[in-house]
């Protein structure tokens, strides 16, 4: 399962070293979140300020909107929070139209957790956010014959990095990566 979702997440979020600010600073705080029933769903953005609650609240709404884009959620609507050479994103955008009619169906919605900032860059604004995204079982259906591709029978933890910046009074995601946790 692990692989199957991973192909679709990290396709082509490029290296880790590409969700990496180009200059660092120790964050101001080290704060972190856990999923409760204040996290946006993958439909709700949440208010963006340029705080840490919401570099983290943002982080975890692309967690969500990254799982909802490989389940047939909007790509176009994702693609807008998104800065222009976003990666992730691009790559993202062409593994969902090589796919067609392949989604992928969980049993349960995304779990996100362990959200913590890991760098941020007072300079350009940009800030790293780095959090545990647990996935239920589920499977690979093709939507035109409703038929299985593959099936996920093991719960999978992806650790997913998010790289965001600042920009015209909101949060804009700037690049993105998944791998299997550890």
């Amino acid at each position: 399962m692990c692989a199957a979702f991973a192909l679709v997440l990290v396709a082509g979020c490029g290296g880790s070293d590409d969700a990496e600010p180009k200059t660092t600073k120790a964050p101001s705080s080290t704060a972190s979140a856990t999923p409760t029933e204040s996290v946006p769903t993958a439909g709700t953005r949440p208010k963006d300020d340029k705080s840490d609650a919401s570099a983290l609240a943002f982080a975890e709404f692309v967690g969500q909107r990254v799982i909802a884009v490989t389940t047939g959620a909007d790509l176009d609507e994702f693609l807008a929070m998104a800065t222009p050479d976003c990666k992730g994103c691009i790559n993202l955008a062409k593994q969902v139209q090589k796919d067609g009619t392949v989604k992928q169906e969980f049993d349960s919605a995304a779990v996100i957790s362990d959200a913590k900032i890991i760098d941020q860059d007072e300079a350009t604004g940009q800030i790293l956010v780095e959090q545990v995204v647990g996935l239920s079982t589920g499977r690979k259906v093709d939507t035109a014959t409703d038929k299985t591709i593959e099936t996920f029978d093991e719960p999978t933890r992806l650790t997913m990095r998010v790289l965001m910046t600042w920009k015209e009074d909101r949060w804009r995601l700037t690049n993105y990566s998944a791998k299997g946790a550890s």
